[in-house]
């Protein structure tokens, strides 16, 4: 004979889990393909998750026939420690996976390092600090490299670093972001306005001592976002700059912007050596 104690937790809280489990085991697969599309660094967290729902459907299935009795004997005669042992299993990769999500999950959003270059002084610059605006690539390269021996400096640029680092050997030793919407090593997407301001400013304030830093592709950033915001950002850089006493050169291409957007900026920064 049949009989089940509805009223038992050990079947009714593994019987809620179980449609808990079974629906969210739904969602995510039939979402799979959109998110690992849309977000590639979380593929090992979704699979992961997956896999141990999977396992623990499979658990609570078990732990619920455990407690159905057929002439007062269970379907399933599971012991505690078999039980624990699937659960455990269970956990284990939900951790796992939720671990290396993590791990890649900080390597995007970890502060900028701070690196200290020398040997790289090519002549004095003689300006206050603050943020510059360049037309010239080469002359705001030149600005970077007058600074970078004395005080230590990064570049965000659109270009990549093997690019940057073919045509200007001297900086083989500093760090450079790539503003790319590709996945690579130290590339930053360039819709992200508020992380590149954060891990900028947070680099400045370091150690409390004067920074520089080179941006190259302000244009790009226009592009993926809106003229309001890149000027916000760049006027908050020069803040930050005067602030912790650093430089920041920014080049620009005069023909993207309009002629208002150019007086807008000059009248907010300073354009050297046009």
């Amino acid at each position: 004979m049949l009989s089940i104690d509805y009223t038992n937790p050990g079947f009714a809280i593994p019987l809620i889990a179980l449609i808990c489990s079974i629906y969210l085991f739904y969602k995510l697969l039939a979402t799979r393909e959109v998110i690992i599309k849309e977000y590639p660094r979380i593929k090992l967290f979704h699979q992961g998750i997956i896999l141990g729902l999977f396992i623990a459907i499979i658990g609570f299935i078990l732990d619920i026939f455990n407690d159905i009795y057929i002439d007062g004997k269970p379907l399933i005669n599971l012991s505690l420690e078999q039980m624990f042992l699937i659960y455990t299993l269970f956990a284990i990769i939900f951790v796992t996976s939720t671990t290396l999500w993590l791990s890649k999950y900080a390597e995007k959003y970890i502060d900028i390092p701070l690196v200290k270059a020398r040997g790289m002084l090519l002549g004095d610059v003689n300006v206050s600090p603050g943020l510059y605006l360049f037309s010239s690539k080469s002359k705001a390269f030149n600005f970077f490299l007058n600074l970078i021996d004395k005080y230590p400096g990064i570049i965000l640029a659109r270009d990549s670093p093997i690019i940057i680092k073919e045509k200007h050997t001297l900086l083989k030793d500093i760090p450079i972001y790539w503003i790319t919407k590709i996945e690579a090593p130290n590339s930053i997407h360039p819709s992200r306005l508020p992380f590149i301001l954060h891990s900028l400013v947070e680099f400045m304030k370091k150690e409390r001592k004067p920074k520089v830093i080179l941006i190259d592709g302000i244009e790009y950033l226009v592009i993926e976002n809106d003229f309001e915001s890149v000027f916000k950002m760049l006027a908050t850089l020069k803040d930050h700059a005067l602030l912790t006493k650093s430089f920041i050169a920014v080049i620009i291409e005069k023909d993207a912007f309009s002629p208002q957007q150019i007086a807008l900026l000059k009248k907010e920064f300073k354009m050297l050596e046009e």
